[in-house]
């Protein structure tokens, strides 16, 4: 039987021709290939046309000559620029019958999406990444042939290119590969928009779903790339794309990109970071996109009906502000969109993060300020703020996001409960974070707690389960805090001791927060003295502003409950005060001072000789912090070493705190008893240290009386504390190292001076 081919074939001809010239047959490849060759030559349109291309593609496709991936750069070049041929010729002759079919068959896409695959990437030495993306960006104009893919095909293309090294690193001649091929990408993103079947919109959200993430690398190579193409896309979008011109009617196409929003804030923080072209680029894009949105909306039927006056555009110079750029998207993304543009902006305030953390900042503070417009979706947005709140310690940063916090709990209380209640794990510090944000209001506190009672008596009467999660302490302390709601609050009082035998500290911070409100009232302060060991216990391990939680919250029990309940917490406590005399912050020093006072008053006569010890180790830190900078500490010290006076029964004592006798007081505490000299002398060493000017000078004063009353006046006494007060001669305060120097050089004096009346002159002198 007769082979059958076309008549006067070309192929045929060059291919018998090369043969001929080379004295050989044609090879069996190449018979294969013009067989599959002819079996699509009636299917074809283009075939004619096409014949030596259509012969290339084959011929590549069904090569079995060499594994994947090692055929010659040459045979992929002409595979590429073959289906670019075709697919153009087709076009320009409208010739598609059969083109379909062709492209699916022999899986063309999938074919250049190897190639890609398979291409280095630390390098860039041939075009084969740019002409890919020409000639996937002409398979786009053939209907189905890359339906289902582009996707992969999109993460492929971007991962060739945008996981190069910098441009800086690349040859010359690579630098031109890399910039050819990142026009090819461009014109590819433009292709796969344009020849949608659709309205384009839907591939324009592939194209987000699978940019933004090269978009959020930590790499600025990545970044920059990722941000271009933005640009070159949303320029494109907003001076040659028309959506009505793939509409069915030419009517009024709605711009349905959920995606958006995400564009929108990833933009807007690229606009505030500090590479100089990805903050261009990115101002660009956002220029560009702005016109785009607000061109199709303008052409939406509910737009039309209002008047149109000139339209506005975002400024180039002077550069706006990142607040500015929200601003102005905000008008016209819808509900979802701009909750997508918050939770990009609380992404950014992450420590990590490169942005300008104020600038950011300045769109959540924007957000706060039209809540209605901004702060939809509250789910979404406490979900997202659990997620980043423990990575966000900047100053600003941290504060914009309280205030957010804060926005939300006194907006819509009871959706922030609600969907805080349903993440919580056990001991979950960033649910506790945000809880202790929003107790630290009062009202915002009393609201949250109300609403948090409301939906757990919404899930009793459902009969859901876990009316009081055993592993959460919100709907305790809410039960606490709300009496009135007639529920029995002894296992929520049992459960609040259990945990806080062994309290974190934020756990320990967000009882203390709930429970200082409700300690104020009588009723509830009534109940709360079984706690107090716990309370007790964590000051010990918490912040300053925590310790004043409990210490105020102590005090108010003690003023709540009968006499005999208070001498017996008085007890528990006084010890523990101590320490907090010489905490940094002068706020919670003068607190505990005070509630120290407190103490001292509420003990009853059995108690006192218990106490007396406790005293008696506070005499001498009340004495030097009458000499404290900050007035009101000096003050309450003045108070409470008056009342110890009278708790101790010494009368001379007091008359010399009130008269305010300073070194008569500290001689009086020495001569007093001679036996806890050596102790004074190491409870004032600490004293040395202390950042306070005053409170060190006193120190080395007090030092210089109590060497003199030392049962101990051998000279290495003298000398081990003559080394202590040398350390101070390095001191950077001048009277601090003079006081030093003098005492030292009286304690040096012979022994039998140093015993001396005019030694001890000399001493007070330095004293007073």
């Amino acid at each position: 039987m007769e082979e059958r081919r076309p008549p006067s074939s070309p192929m045929l001809a060059w291919v018998e021709a090369e043969a001929r010239q080379e004295n050989t047959a044609p090879s069996e490849h190449h018979e294969h290939v013009m067989e599959l060759l002819l079996n699509e030559a009636g299917s074809l349109a283009v075939y004619k046309k096409e014949e030596e291309s259509l012969y290339s593609i084959l011929s590549f496709v069904s090569s079995t000559q060499q594994p994947p991936g090692c055929q010659d750069k040459d045979l992929k070049m002409k595979f590429l620029r073959s289906i670019i041929s075709v697919c153009r010729s087709a076009r320009n002759c409208d010739l598609w019958c059969g083109l379909d079919a062709f492209c699916n068959k022999y899986e063309l896409a999938e074919h250049i999406k190897v190639l890609l695959d398979e291409e280095p990437l630390d390098v860039l030495h041939t075009a084969v990444q740019q002409q890919a993306m020409l000639a996937l960006g002409h398979l786009s104009y053939v209907n189905s042939v890359l339906e289902g893919k582009k996707k992969s095909i999109l993460l492929t293309c971007f991962n060739s290119v945008f996981l190069l090294p910098s441009h800086e690193y690349l040859e010359c001649q690579s630098r031109i590969y890399y910039l050819r091929t990142l026009d090819a990408m461009d014109r590819m993103l433009r292709l796969f928009i344009r020849n949608s079947p659709t309205s384009g919109f839907t591939e324009l959200q592939d194209i987000l779903q699978i940019l933004l993430p090269f978009a959020n690398s930590d790499s600025e190579a990545i970044c920059e790339r990722a941000v271009g193409r933005a640009a070159k896309l949303t320029s494109w979008l907003a001076t040659r794309f028309s959506p009505e011109d793939h509409s069915a009617d030419g009517g009024y196409t709605e711009c349905n990109v959920p995606l958006l929003g995400q564009l929108v804030g990833w933009l807007l923080l690229c606009h505030t970071c500090e590479n100089r072209q990805i903050r261009w680029e990115a101002l660009d894009a956002l220029y560009y996109l702005y016109q785009f949105i607000q061109k199709n909306r303008r052409t939406a039927p509910e737009a039309s009906q209002q008047p149109q006056g000139k339209a506005e555009a975002i400024p180039r110079l002077p550069l706006p502000t990142a607040t500015d750029i929200a601003t102005n998207f905000g008008k016209y993304l819808q509900q979802s969109q701009r909750t997508d543009v918050i939770l990009k902006v609380i992404e950014a305030l992450r420590d990590s993060n490169t942005y300008d953390k104020q600038e950011v900042s300045g769109v959540l503070d924007m957000a706060i300020e039209d809540p209605a417009s901004w702060l939809t979706d509250v789910p979404e947005i406490v979900r997202c703020i659990y997620r980043h709140v423990e990575c966000i310690n900047t100053a600003s940063a941290r504060r914009s996001l309280d205030s957010l916090i804060l926005c939300l709990a006194n907006q819509r209380p009871r959706e922030v409960a609600s969907t805080l209640l349903q993440m919580w794990p056990s001991s979950d510090s960033a649910a506790l974070a945000m809880w202790e944000t929003m107790f630290s209001q009062k009202q915002t506190m009393e609201n949250v707690l109300r609403e948090t009672l409301g939906v757990l008596q919404e899930q009793k009467l459902r009969g859901l389960p876990g009316f009081i999660p055993e592993d959460n302490c919100i709907p305790h302390l809410a039960l606490l805090a709300h009496p009135d709601v007639g529920e029995d609050d002894s296992e929520a009082l049992r459960h609040l001791q259990r945990l806080l035998k062994h309290p974190n500290r934020v756990t320990y911070s967000v009882v203390l927060s709930a429970l200082l409100p409700a300690s104020e009232t009588p009723v509830t302060a009534r109940k709360l003295p079984v706690l107090l060991p716990g309370i007790i216990q964590g000051l010990h391990v918490a912040r300053a502003d925590t310790k004043m939680k409990a210490l105020l919250l102590i005090g108010n029990v003690m003023d709540h409950v009968k006499r005999k309940q208070a001498s017996s917490i008085a007890l528990q406590v006084a010890g523990d005060i101590l320490p907090l005399f010489n905490d940094e912050c002068s706020q919670l020093q003068e607190l505990s001072i005070c509630l120290y006072n407190k103490v001292m008053q509420a003990a009853l006569w059995y108690h006192k000789r218990q106490l007396k010890k406790v005293v008696q180790r506070g005499l001498l830190p009340l004495f030097f912090h009458l000499s404290d900078q900050t007035q009101s500490v000096a003050k309450a010290s003045l108070e409470a070493l008056v009342t110890a006076a009278d708790f101790l029964k010494q009368g001379k004592l007091k008359h010399l705190v009130q008269t305010e006798q300073t070194w008569k007081i500290a001689e009086y505490l020495l001569v007093q008893d001679k036996g806890k000299v050596e102790k004074y002398l190491q409870q004032s060493l600490p004293y040395l240290q202390h950042t306070q000017v005053a409170l060190r000078e006193a120190a080395v004063r007090f030092i210089g009386l109590a060497a003199q009353h030392c049962k101990d006046q051998s000279e290495m006494k003298i000398h081990e504390i003559c080394s202590i007060l040398r350390s101070l001669q390095n001191d950077e305060e001048e009277s601090v190292v003079s006081l030093a120097t003098q005492t030292i050089y009286i304690l040096t004096r012979p022994r039998e001076q140093l015993t001396s009346s005019w030694c001890r002159r000399a001493l007070c002198c330095c004293l007073s």
